[in-house]
């Protein structure tokens, strides 16, 4: 693996936090209507996965993908102008942050809980048809496993033995129920027996088992035997959302267990143990992504908005 790729995750885990953290400030201020959804402690996951995936690989993210989004290169500028619902955004400042798509990079979103396995599977049977080697990653939480669309979806992908891989981030909390009060199984990548495909289960905080079993895995889903369903076990550090007021259902001992695995803080020892980088070129990456989630928002504030116009266009009738 290529050191430049090493630490250009490291540089996109910080980034993913800062755009996420200030935007959340933002948003307390009253400087941005719509939701704004935290993914403190979860970078490592779309990180890893969009480093290992190829250019014309695509994604489905869901309402927590900051990490899905700048994993696989999106122009930040352009996501945080459609969160601030301007004209420069890549959905012209019509979708906000839930439902950010960018089709040059392979970046497609569902604001629907579940909504996204069956768009993947249908992606997925495209990719078939064409005979391509392409594959669909989708992402989602542990409480779409629940829905009648995750078992649909990979019933349906495993019958065909389509190229998609369904990822599961379990974050142990659905909002504010936990996922053991939620959920049949202890470990959702058992499920996968059922549809008699792959089930493996990961450590959603380590960034490089990520990046390694995605590029593992790959070949055999782009050779169309199957799809897999691949659990990364990782906790969201902080509220559900900006319109989460409700705290206090996390046990404080829980938080600081798993503030302890911040994925952050545990790539920078990995890279300093493997001699990657020492401490000055990370802080210097540290700052460089500081800057440039500060920069992507300025530019969001100043850009304008769309014109009334734009109301009667993009619109299917």
């Amino acid at each position: 693996m290529r050191n430049d790729l090493l630490l250009t995750m490291y540089y996109r885990m910080h980034l993913t936090r800062y755009f996420n953290n200030e935007l959340m400030e933002l948003k307390a201020q009253g400087k941005i209507y719509g939701p704004i959804h935290r993914s403190t402690g979860q970078e490592a996951i779309g990180i890893g996965v969009g480093a290992a995936l190829r250019e014309n690989d695509y994604i489905i993210s869901n309402h927590r993908g900051f990490a899905h989004w700048i994993g696989k290169g999106i122009d930040l500028k352009k996501v945080a102008a459609e969160i601030f619902g301007k004209a420069a955004g890549c959905c012209k400042g019509k979708g906000g942050e839930m439902l950010i798509t960018d089709w040059s990079k392979g970046i497609l979103s569902t604001t629907i809980v579940g909504g996204g396995l069956p768009t993947a599977t249908g992606l997925a049977l495209s990719f078939k048809i064409k005979g391509t080697d392409q594959l669909v990653v989708c992402f989602f939480g542990d409480g779409a496993s629940n829905t009648g669309a995750f078992h649909e979806s990979i019933n349906f992908a495993a019958v065909l033995k389509l190229p998609v891989v369904f990822l599961c981030e379990n974050n142990q909390w659905g909002l504010s129920t936990r996922v053991d009060r939620s959920t049949s199984v202890r470990d959702i990548a058992k499920r996968a027996m059922a549809y008699d495909i792959e089930g493996i289960l990961i450590d959603g905080n380590d960034v490089l088992d990520i990046y390694d079993l995605i590029a593992g895995v790959s070949q055999n889903v782009r050779q169309g035997k199957g799809p897999i369903l691949i659990e990364a076990k990782t906790y969201r550090l902080g509220t559900f959302s900006s319109n989460d007021r409700a705290t206090g259902y996390q046990p404080d001992e829980e938080i600081r267990r798993w503030a302890a695995k911040c994925p952050i803080s545990r790539y920078r020892e990995q890279l300093k143990l493997l001699g990657i980088a020492e401490n000055e070129e990370l802080a210097s990456l540290d700052e460089k992504a500081k800057k440039d989630a500060h920069e992507a928002i300025q530019y969001a504030q100043i850009a304008e908005y769309p014109l009334p116009s734009a109301l009667y266009e993009d619109l299917f009738v």
